[in-house]
């Protein structure tokens, strides 16, 4: 008998942290949709480090599988979105890997199967984004790091594709990523967009402090923004210095009564200021430097994985 099922091989890894609400419907769908249009797939949960009855609900949901092998992924500790997602991907063996960054559907199912073939049209990535941002802060964080980092296209994704070409290409340039779509648009891989509008309004914000500190190390790691702020700073102080040795010549020429010691302290206060922001200006420049080696080495931590329906 002749299946009319795709050959390729998949991988779905799926990031969970306390989705014991959600992660029955999920990964009943999406095994669902998996088992009815590929021949070959697995299923790999990264738990970050959940306190719920997650894994307790993943492990006997992933009995009823018969086709398939689930793998979950025990984080050490809480390590957040960007580092179990690499975990996860590291451990992948599809020829296409699905990266679901959350367990919430506000998708068609149909969509994931838009996403596989739209793939096979020679995109290495592509991802699934809704027609509009999530909240305040995603539209403007987003913006600013489109306008500084010199992007385009960066917009919230629910989830995405990548080809195995994509993922090597990836793994040359980096181990460890701060920010994986940054990273994905910077590699030199063609990338898609498939927009659609979402089904619900469901929350999948991992947190104000999470989005917080993601945004200030992608803008960080990824842009020159900080140089610039310090360069700036530094034009700014020197004008001011100048100014100010230009005011204490004009008063010392003419005589003018000022306290006594002023024009010293004011042409210390000056020249310190200037010395240290331009200092602050290389070190920061430097600080560029070795993040970008320090990107090279891998960052994250499991503690276990287990194996569900071995095939």
């Amino acid at each position: 008998m002749i299946s009319d099922k795709e050959k390729n091989f998949i991988s779905a890894v799926v990031y969970v942290h306390n989705n014991e609400d959600e992660i029955e419907y999920f990964l009943k769908s999406i095994n669902e949709t998996l088992a009815s249009n590929f021949e070959k797939y697995e299923i790999i949960c990264v738990n970050d480090y959940s306190t719920d009855d997650t894994v307790k609900i993943i492990n006997n949901i992933s009995k009823e599988f018969q086709n398939t092998t689930v793998n979950i992924i025990n984080m050490s500790y809480k390590q957040g979105l960007e580092k179990s997602m690499l975990a996860g991907v590291d451990f992948a063996i599809g020829d296409f890997v699905f990266e679901f960054d959350s367990c919430i559907i506000d998708y068609d199912l149909s969509l994931i199967m838009d996403i596989y073939h739209k793939s096979l049209e020679g995109y290495d990535i592509v991802a699934a984004s809704p027609n509009k941002n999530n909240s305040l802060f995603s539209s403007i964080f987003y913006t600013l790091l489109n306008k500084i980092g010199g992007q385009d296209k960066l917009k919230s994704e629910r989830f995405r594709i990548l080809s195995r070409r994509g993922i090597n290409r990836i793994n040359q340039n980096t181990s460890n990523i701060v920010y994986r779509k940054v990273v994905y648009y910077s590699c030199g891989l063609k990338y898609a967009h498939i927009t659609y509008k979402p089904l619900s309004k469901n929350n999948i914000n991992k947190g104000f402090l999470y989005n917080q500190n993601l945004a200030i190390d992608s803008i960080i790691a990824f842009t020159n923004i900080g140089y610039k702020i310090s360069m700036a700073a530094t034009f700014i102080m020197m004008c001011l210095m100048i100014a100010t040795m230009i005011y204490s010549l004009f008063v010392k020429i003419l005589g003018l009564d000022v306290s006594g010691g002023w024009m010293t302290l004011m042409w210390i206060v000056s020249i310190s200021f200037f010395v240290l922001f331009g200092l602050a200006s290389i070190i920061i420049r430097y600080l560029s430097m070795i993040l970008g080696l320090v990107n090279n080495r891998s960052s994250y931590s499991y503690d276990s994985i287990n194996k569900i329906n071995k095939n």
